[in-house]
């Protein structure tokens, strides 16, 4: 390993890692999903599919946040809710239909605000780096 990455501060790599993974959201939104939707749902809102299955992503990640991330030690544990926060997004993109589009801008922006509870604000900047996964 060379000698200058050790020097870089644990704070600043997960905070790198935390704008990746949620700029990430943006681009799934602006590139598969067609930037801001506007318009009117075609369909009454109903409690389809999808819905479920992102509102239950959502919860997962705000448990993992709040529940999971103060008991574990690495940056694997804020990866982790990140994921289920973009995974979100991605079903809001591809399992809502098309005719829908409020219903997928909601869909991102709970992603968006479920993504941002993920700041790694748990960091200290004091921290040493470290390649212990646990």
């Amino acid at each position: 390993m060379p000698t200058g990455a050790q020097n870089v501060p644990k704070a600043l790599v997960l905070y790198i890692i935390w704008f990746a993974l949620t700029g990430s959201i943006f681009v799934y939104q602006f590139v598969l999903g067609g930037g801001f939707l506007q318009g009117a749902n075609a369909l009454p809102q109903g409690f389809g599919f999808p819905i479920p299955l992102i509102g239950a992503e959502i919860a997962a990640a705000a448990v993992v946040r709040w529940a999971v991330i103060p008991r574990l030690k690495g940056p694997s544990r804020m990866v982790i809710g990140m994921a289920l926060s973009e995974s979100a997004e991605l079903f809001g993109i591809f399992l809502v239909p098309r005719g829908m589009p409020q219903t997928k801008m909601v869909v991102f922006y709970l992603a968006v605000v479920s993504a941002f509870q993920f700041l790694p604000t748990f960091a200290r900047s004091d921290d040493p780096p470290s390649l212990d996964p646990g």
